[in-house]
C-alpha cells in the first residue's frame, strides 16, 4: 500500500510503499516548500539501494549506497554549496578503500586506507 503524508499547507511531506509490515520501494520526504528532503529505497523493511539528502537549497547533503541494510558502495557527504567533502567506499557495512577527506574549498586534505574496516594508512 502507498502512503502519503501531507503538511498543513497542503504540500506532500512524504510517500512510501509499506508491503507486509515493512517499507518496501521508494520512500520520500519533502521540504514545505516542495523540494526533496530525502529519498531512500527498502527490500523487506532494509535499505537497499540508492539513499540521498538534500539541503533545503536543493543542494545533495549526502549520498549512499545500501545492500540489505549494510553500506555497500561510494558514500560521499557534500557542504550547502556543492562541495565534496568526503569520499567513503563500503563493503558489506566495513570501510574498505581510500577514504577522502576535502575542505570547504574542494582542496584534498588527506587519505586514510581502510581493509575491512581496519585503518591501514593515513597520507
Amino acid at each position: 500500500m502507498v502512503i502519503k503524508t501531507y503538511y498543513k499547507n497542503g504540500k506532500q511531506s512524504s510517500e512510501f510503499t509499506y508491503q507486509n509490515g515493512d517499507f518496501n520501494g521508494k520512500r520520500t520526504v519533502w521540504y514545505p516548500d516542495g523540494k526533496v528532503q530525502f529519498t531512500a529505497n527498502y527490500t523487506d523493511g532494509l535499505s537497499d539501494g540508492e539513499e540521498k539528502e538534500f539541503y533545503p537549497n536543493g543542494k545533495v547533503n549526502y549520498e549512499k549506497y545500501y545492500k540489505r541494510d549494510n553500506l555497500h558502495g561510494a558514500y560521499k557527504k557534500y557542504n550547502e554549496a556543492g562541495q565534496l567533502l568526503l569520499e567513503e567506499n563500503y563493503v558489506e557495512g566495513f570501510e574498505h578503500g581510500k577514504s577522502k577527506y576535502y575542505d570547504n574549498s574542494g582542496k584534498l586534505q588527506y587519505t586514510i586506507t581502510n581493509y575491512w574496516g581496519e585503518e591501514i594508512a593515513v597520507d
